[in-house]
């Protein structure tokens, strides 16, 4: 039987419109939800814009910490230390949950690329004008963007091979109404259905984004 603890749950409206439940009231046992704007679970901050703003400041915030202690320990560690502590401890903290947050705006993507080319200045002793791409080939690290990607489809084909929990292979469908004779009776091919989406929120999801890579 699971336990809830009411007086830590909270009352939040998912919705692209940010509308506001504050005349809602609901009570969940004893207790009654505070509606609110954003919350943080499981290390993610999610908002009832279903906007990912608040949770790179988090990453953000996090990540300048200890880029600022490997900045001033650079001088006692070499090459090899400075690359194995951003790649083992911070780069995990910019990368954490990346499946779910993959959507956000250009703009929060370009923060956090902005965290990996402060690290990568570091770890390489760079001048702070060197190109982005000279570092990161000199590094051998992939691109963000890159890895999230990767990230995303090795997920999703685990959910659509049943090697994930049933919860998230149970949101794929797939299409049985394929044509005889064409690529897509390859038992490789993974025939799922493509939904259209009305909103630009929901075409950026995980399924319908990475279905379609």
């Amino acid at each position: 039987r699971i336990q809830f603890n009411t007086a830590k749950s909270v009352l939040i409206n998912f919705s692209p419109t940010g509308k506001s439940l504050d005349n809602l009231i609901v009570k969940f046992g004893s207790d009654f939800l505070v509606p609110v704007y954003k919350h943080l679970h499981l290390g993610v901050v999610f908002t009832s814009d279903l906007k990912w703003a608040d949770h790179i400041d988090r990453v953000a915030n996090d990540c300048n910490k200890l880029l600022g202690l490997l900045r001033r320990q650079a001088r006692y560690l070499n090459f090899e230390d400075k690359c194995l502590i951003y790649l083992s401890i911070i780069r995990p903290k910019i990368e954490y949950a990346s499946v779910v947050f993959d959507s956000c705006s250009l703009n929060d993507a370009l923060r956090l690329d902005a965290l990996q080319r402060n690290a990568a200045l570091i770890c390489s002793g760079a001048m702070t004008r060197t190109e982005n791409k000279l570092l990161m080939e000199y590094l051998g690290w992939d691109k963000l963007g890159e890895r999230r990607i990767i990230a995303k489809l090795n997920l999703f084909y685990k959910m659509t091979r049943k090697q994930a929990p049933p919860y998230l292979c149970n949101l794929i469908t797939f299409n049985d109404n394929i044509a005889i004779g064409t690529r897509h009776n390859n038992p490789e091919n993974l025939n799922v259905t493509i939904k259209k989406y009305r909103l630009s929120n929901s075409a950026k999801s995980f399924i319908a984004d990475t279905s379609q890579c």
